[in-house]
């Protein structure tokens, strides 16, 4: 991803994309390459100690899939939760293993990992879901480049959701989905009687496509800010028309050499199954810069 040379809003004279191009199946199989075996094909190594850097949202999720090992892979390992960008540092460095990130890896960042000979499998996968209620008459900017940069590049927590596609769309856009429409509905009442708090000491970003977002007239998919008080308000049936329902998505970034560990395969294996466990498989939208 490189978000100072792409601009979903079209201000640097960038001809806007449109939203059928940007759709992604979610859920577990977003992970299945990422989390089915030793890395190149080379065979595991033996057990061995794993230390995981996870963002502050995202260690419920972490936390969960520990749950699902064994006493054995969990004592072999050490979670660190730090914030994305401390995190994105240690990664690049080769301090730890697997980075569970809020937001995607940065151009200056990737260059680091390959200036230190690194190199990583990297896979989003959602973890939780919610939805927005934003007013009417409301409408959102979509965050220019540079400002999505420098937004990211801070130490703060930060938090990333991207909008589902509605089914209609996803067809359209020849995202086969099984069993799409019963997943949707299965979506709708998970978010039914939930109310997800907006944190207000976390970078809350929103991925995906609105009326009133780019009401200037320029489309396509980008990021916004959402207002506090649209977010985590379902309404009554999950499926009310104001309702803009949400996927959070986590960021996984694993060293290759990592990947032939046992322990790491395991915890990325499990973390696909809590995923799937909470979101199912739905249709989101994906990155408009490519990473």
């Amino acid at each position: 991803m490189n978000p100072s040379t792409a601009s979903a809003s079209g201000d640097d004279g960038s001809v806007p994309t449109s939203r059928r191009t940007f759709l992604a199946a979610a859920g577990a199989t977003a992970a299945a390459g990422f989390m089915s075996g030793p890395a190149s094909g080379e065979p595991a190594t033996g057990s061995q100690s794993a230390t995981v850097a996870v963002s502050p949202p995202h260690r419920p999720a972490v936390d969960d899939a520990m749950d699902r090992l064994t006493e054995r892979r969990r004592r072999a390992i050490t979670l660190d939760v730090t914030a994305s960008t401390a995190g994105f540092r240690r990664f690049a460095d080769r301090e730890v293993d697997v980075l569970v990130a809020g937001r995607p890896i940065l151009a200056a960042e990737r260059g680091t990992v390959r200036e230190n000979e690194g190199d990583y499998e990297a896979r989003v996968v959602p973890t939780a879901t919610a939805a927005l209620r934003p007013p009417q008459s409301s409408w959102a900017d979509p965050l220019r480049p540079s400002r999505l940069v420098e937004a990211w590049s801070t130490d703060d927590p930060v938090q990333t959701w991207a909008e589902i596609a509605p089914l209609g769309e996803a067809d359209d856009a020849d995202v086969r989905i099984a069993n799409a429409q019963t997943t949707v509905d299965r979506t709708g009442d998970r978010l039914a009687g939930e109310v997800t708090p907006l944190p207000t000491d976390t970078l809350t970003l929103v991925r995906g496509v609105r009326s009133h977002q780019y009401a200037a007239g320029r489309g396509g998919v980008g990021y916004y800010e959402p207002d506090a008080e649209w977010f985590g308000r379902p309404g009554t049936t999950g499926h009310e028309a104001a309702d803009v329902r949400l996927v959070r998505l986590s960021f996984l970034y694993a060293d290759r050499h990592s990947l032939r560990r046992p322990e790491v395969q395991t915890l990325l294996r499990a973390y696909g199954h809590t995923s799937a466990d909470a979101v199912g498989t739905v249709a989101f939208y994906a990155d408009p810069h490519g990473g």
